[in-house]
């Protein structure tokens, strides 16, 4: 029931988050190509934890949301954050529960009591 009732939720808010989640300080837009069909995909995200050359994600559905599949099968990705984009590679680790304290509000809810299977994805960039 969580699982279908979050479902349900991305597909009303995300279409709507999506045009300017790589513009507003709280979202990000990352970009990862499909595991299956090689397309683009593009997911508004909360901001993650950022530091020198890098960012923690917070995915709260785990390794069962798409884009972490697709990570996992092309680590390559794209992150637009504040109108930039940044470009690296991504890894998949397991999440830290006093990491997910150091996100924002918004991401800890996400990544707190609606997570279903939460993991961090670590994007490094140039």
């Amino acid at each position: 029931m969580k699982r279908r009732a979050l479902v349900a939720f991305r597909h009303v808010v995300n279409p709507i988050v999506r045009p300017l989640a790589g513009f507003m300080p709280w979202w990000m837009l990352i970009e990862t190509t499909g595991n299956k069909t090689g397309k683009v995909r593009r997911v508004p995200l909360a901001t993650g934890l950022k530091s020198d050359g890098e960012i923690l994600l917070l995915a709260a559905h785990g390794r069962a949301a798409g884009w972490v599949r697709n990570i996992a099968a092309n680590p390559q990705m794209r992150i637009r954050h504040k109108g930039r984009w940044l470009t690296g590679t991504a890894t998949i680790e397991a999440v830290d529960p006093a990491v997910v304290r150091r996100f924002n509000p918004y991401a800890r809810l996400a990544g707190g009591q609606a997570a279903i299977d939460p993991t961090f994805v670590r994007f490094r960039y140039v």
